[in-house]
């Protein structure tokens, strides 16, 4: 196993953004997708009202989300370390963290497998912007993920400096 360090606003970031395809789903369902057609005769429990209250919040407290993923899949297509391609697997990943609505910028995201998405926020995965190559954290290179490394990714248009960052703060070498 690998060590898992880091701070809780790592956590915290990681799981919005493993929320945002969840959401963006979410956000297309109607009351009568929720609540299941006539089954409720005019009765909505209390519980069910304040899950779908809640849901929309969180939809609108990270706006532009789904045009961001949605300008990811239109210029990867599929993970790009992986090469997978079922779309409804596929999560927008920040380089650099989320801050607001401007980040929400293609050089500034990778499309991602959902479980490469959350090693990449974890810093157990990450691109040398210097050889535009995948690199792994050493606890992953005897695991099932040990192909990836050393994977060329130079089609990628990501900014070269928000993956500095990611490689030179958030990536854990050991």
């Amino acid at each position: 196993m690998y060590p898992l360090k880091g701070d809780l606003q790592d956590l915290v970031e990681h799981i919005r953004a493993s929320l945002d395809l969840a959401l963006h789903y979410l956000g297309e369902l109607t009351e009568e997708d929720i609540l299941g057609g006539d089954e409720h005769d005019g009765f909505i429990p209390p519980n069910k009202k304040d899950v779908r209250a809640r849901t929309l919040r969180q939809i609108v407290a990270r706006r532009g989300q789904k045009k961001f993923r949605d300008s990811l899949i239109k210029q990867y297509k599929r993970c790009v370390f992986t090469d997978f391609c079922v779309v409804e697997a596929l999560e927008a990943a920040h380089i650099m963290p989320y801050n607001g609505d401007e980040t929400n910028h293609v050089q500034n995201g990778l499309l991602l497998r959902s479980d490469i998405h959350t090693l990449f926020d974890l810093g157990l995965i990450s691109v040398n912007p210097d050889t535009m190559r995948v690199v792994l954290n050493s606890g992953l290179l005897e695991s099932e993920y040990a192909n990836l490394d050393g994977k060329d990714v130079s089609s990628l248009i990501a900014n070269k400096g928000c993956l500095r960052d990611h490689f030179d703060t958030t990536f854990k070498k050991d």
